[in-house]
């Protein structure tokens, strides 16, 4: 089932956090608070938004009938801000599919502004409507980086993406001679990383986004995931470093 996913102007999490002390000038300024005392104002503070404790709706029901049937989310409740899915279904070659991301790896505004050529280069929103969508005070969310690796016989071919409107843009492939498993920035800078994608043939880089969006299913609604659940996912794990902290200090 495919879903029609309105445009996202809700800010992340971080971005719209609200402190509890935000409002301690309110208090007598010469009164003193221990970190304890503040940290467990901010952890009740926190809680009692839904929002921090709970997966939203709309999330919860993408998972639900589109993520879950065709991916195993690695587990989603852990206090690993990585999160990982497994394809559960290999491809027609015995290719294995898996998707990563990090809930903080999100793109910096300015590097939005760098990299809008390659935004553009996907997006088949016309220039004129686009300044009117400019015009409006709404804040959408920023991009959200992560991979996509198909492996086959020891072989990795590595999609380096961004989920910018339910949307998957490509933003480099490179092939490495390593397993899946053995991969990190580390020897991944050993490899060379691919053509500069957007000076591709017109025609390659659609074969390529029709191949990773068909064949590996990373089509809308895993953009979307990724997009929603970074979000979701960068709370909880605020809300658990403050419980760490707060149990290092007591």
């Amino acid at each position: 089932q495919t879903h029609t996913f309105p445009t996202v102007i809700r800010a992340s999490a971080a971005e719209t956090r609200k402190f509890s002390t935000d409002t301690e000038n309110e208090k007598d300024s010469t009164s003193t608070r221990t970190l304890s005392e503040i940290l467990v104002d901010e952890i009740k503070e926190e809680e009692e938004d839904n929002q921090s404790t709970q997966i939203p709706d709309d999330l919860a029901q993408l998972m639900k009938e589109d993520i879950e049937p065709h991916w195993r989310i690695s587990s989603p409740n852990n206090n690993n801000a990585v999160v990982t899915l497994y394809k559960k279904e290999k491809l027609s070659n015995g290719s294995k599919v898996v998707i990563s991301f990090h809930c903080q790896d999100t793109l910096p505004p300015e590097e939005e502004e760098l990299d809008a050529p390659l935004l553009d280069a996907m997006s088949n929103i016309n220039t004129d409507e686009s300044s009117e969508v400019d015009d409006e005070e709404e804040e959408e969310a920023s991009p959200v980086r992560f991979q996509v690796k198909v492996t086959k016989a020891g072989k990795t071919m590595l999609f380096k993406c961004l989920s910018e409107q339910s949307e998957a843009v490509i933003e480099s492939l490179c092939l490495v001679d390593e397993h899946d498993d053995s991969l990190d920035d580390k020897n991944l800078s050993e490899f060379f990383q691919g053509p500069e994608f957007t000076e591709l043939a017109e025609e390659l880089q659609d074969a390529l986004h029709h191949y990773l969006e068909v064949e590996c299913c990373v089509d809308e609604n895993v953009a979307a995931f990724i997009s929603m659940y970074t979000d979701y996912k960068e709370q909880t794990e605020y809300v658990a470093w403050l419980k760490g902290v707060h149990t290092m200090i007591k």
